[in-house]
């Protein structure tokens, strides 16, 4: 094998360990729509290949109902609702208000694959039934006093790819003997 054979296929190599390191973090939305008098929709968007534990708080008075996940994965206990999900692009939930109250939204994330945890977007209902949905976390970015150190994990293509380069270092060195 020549020379220059090894070094394209080693650069090759470092370029797809770099793509395969940078992982790209998404956002996760809330959609508020009114589905009827005092009843709401509320959806939770979340980026693809997501494992994401979802805390959500409704105001006392409003009634949590009729969750897309699986019975396994959501939990209801009052006013709090305890989500579970798996891989999931989209999961909504009904809200049921006492007409003319007002009511809050108000929840939590972690990411269980990245540990990162966060705010949702809050969303407050009037007793008119306007919808005003505020933003969450910036960005999903922890404070500086919140970030803690956390072991990166090990991805079997990163591992592939470690060995892969080894094999062409071992290559390289053995055409250069």
């Amino acid at each position: 094998m020549e020379r220059g054979h090894c070094i394209a296929g080693l650069a090759c190599t470092i370029l797809l360990i770099l793509i395969v390191q940078v992982s790209v973090a998404g956002t996760i939305d809330r959609v508020v729509e009114k589905t009827g008098d005092s009843t709401y929709r509320i959806t939770l968007q979340f980026p693809e290949e997501s494992v994401t534990g979802v805390t959500e708080i409704v105001s006392t008075g409003m009634e949590i109902r009729n969750v897309s996940l699986p019975a396994g994965q959501y939990q209801v206990d009052g006013t709090i609702l305890s989500l579970a999900v798996i891989g999931e692009r989209d999961v909504s939930y009904i809200l049921q208000g006492s007409p003319g109250e007002s009511g809050e939204i108000t929840g939590t994330y972690q990411d269980m694959i990245t540990g990162m945890k966060g705010a949702l977007p809050d969303a407050r209902i009037s007793g008119s039934g306007d919808i005003e949905i505020s933003s969450g976390d910036s960005a999903g970015i922890p404070s500086a006093e919140d970030v803690q150190p956390t072991a990166t994990p090990l991805e079997p293509g990163l591992l592939i790819i470690a060995f892969g380069a080894g094999g062409m270092f071992s290559l390289l060195r053995r055409g250069m003997q």
